[in-house]
Parts: structure tokens; C-alpha cells; sequence
């Protein structure tokens, strides 16, 4: 389509946040809003039943210590992730600079 993707969060220094690192690397993601900390890569846990419905758990890690601060985000950019959509829908409202809550 023509468009570019930019990943804006937090992994750990582990192995799993490197394979994340990696698997955006080869997909043409560009990772330069991505911090590198010393907790842990998050990780997410999804059970579905047999009737479809599912639970999602959610061990944010890294990103649970994630700033915005110096992160800016253009008039024609799209956020899209839940935290971030999150606050920048409900809490900054009408802002073009998104803030974690």
C-alpha cells in the first residue's frame, strides 16, 4: 500500500526482546523509537475456549516503564496499539503529542 511502519515501545535486554528487534529488522519496521531496558520483554498470554471467546494477559515488562517523552507523532500518522491508542484517544484528546498513563 505504499505506507511505512514505525514501532514506538519498549523491549527488554533479553533474548526475546532481540528477536523482536529482528523480526521488525526483516519486515522493513523502523525500530528507532524502540528502547532497549534492562526489564524484561513483555509478553502476552491468550487462551481461546471452544467456543471462541478469549482472555488476554498482559506482562507488559519493559514496556510498563515506556516515556513518550521527545516521541512525536505527525498529523498523517495512525496510532495503532492499545496503549498507545488508549491514552491518545481518552487522555489527550484533540493533542498531537501522545502521553503514557
Amino acid at each position: 500500500m505504499g505506507g511505512s511502519t514505525r514501532m514506538v515501545g519498549a523491549v527488554g535486554r533479553d533474548a526475546s526482546g532481540q528477536r523482536m528487534l529482528d523480526a521488525f529488522a526483516a519486515a522493513g519496521v523502523d525500530t528507532s523509537d524502540v528502547a532497549a531496558l534492562p526489564q524484561p520483554t513483555g509478553t502476552a498470554l491468550i487462551v481461546v475456549d471452544r467456543d471462541g471467546e478469549n482472555q488476554i494477559v498482559v506482562c507488559p515488562g519493559a514496556n510498563s516503564h515506556l516515556s513518550l517523552d521527545g516521541v512525536e507523532f505527525g498529523p498523517e500518522e495512525t496510532v495503532y496499539s492499545w496503549r498507545l491508542a488508549w491514552t491518545w484517544c481518552w487522555r489527550q484528546p484533540g493533542r498531537r503529542k501522545a502521553s503514557l498513563c
